[in-house]
């Protein structure tokens, strides 16, 4: 099965292979499902044993959950709040880590976690003024006046119903 064919969507972070620390595309063997990875998941598990490499399918699938147990893993550092259960395991155990340097309150829109877009840093935000509005706001209430793209220190989110942007500031 090619590396494409194991590519699975990830809505709430849907750029997830676009971000080189997140998946590794290789032919070796996933550890749960023992089938060529396709994209070994290389970012962070938060288990008492983070050494495993699921593939996507497995993340995406819920097979990383069945293999460490469901209640006891995550793949953020983050907080939940305001989601149904459903929603909030999706979150915490089906959609991929990425890089943050501290934990941070998942933002939520009318029961709906925003999803994942990025980094306040990457290109693509150059152009969308809706994203840098975003940034400077969550700069704001750090009492930052002149914080704009790129902006290092900043998770960009968007709202999967309207399509807006949300920032929150990740300092190092």
């Amino acid at each position: 099965m090619s590396a494409e064919a194991r590519k699975p969507h990830f809505r709430f972070f849907p750029s997830a292979y676009e971000h080189g620390d997140v998946f590794l595309e290789t032919s070796d063997a996933c550890e749960i499902c023992h089938k060529p990875a396709g994209w070994l998941y290389v970012g962070s598990i938060y288990t008492a044993d983070p050494r495993v490499k699921p593939c996507a399918s497995c993340i995406a699938h819920g097979r990383l959950g069945e293999a460490l147990g469901t209640n006891r893993y995550c793949l953020h550092d983050a907080e939940l709040v305001g989601t149904d259960r459903l929603t909030h395991d999706e979150i915490m155990q089906r959609t991929p880590g990425f890089a943050s340097f501290n934990a941070f309150e998942w933002p939520v829109s009318r029961g709906l976690p925003l999803a994942f877009a990025g980094y306040g840093d990457d290109p693509a935000f150059a152009e969308l003024s809706a994203a840098r509005k975003a940034i400077r706001k969550a700069g704001e209430t750090l009492g930052e006046r002149d914080w704009d793209y790129p902006a290092t220190y900043a998770l960009v989110f968007q709202d999967l119903k309207r399509g807006s942007y949300h920032a929150i500031a990740d300092l190092d």
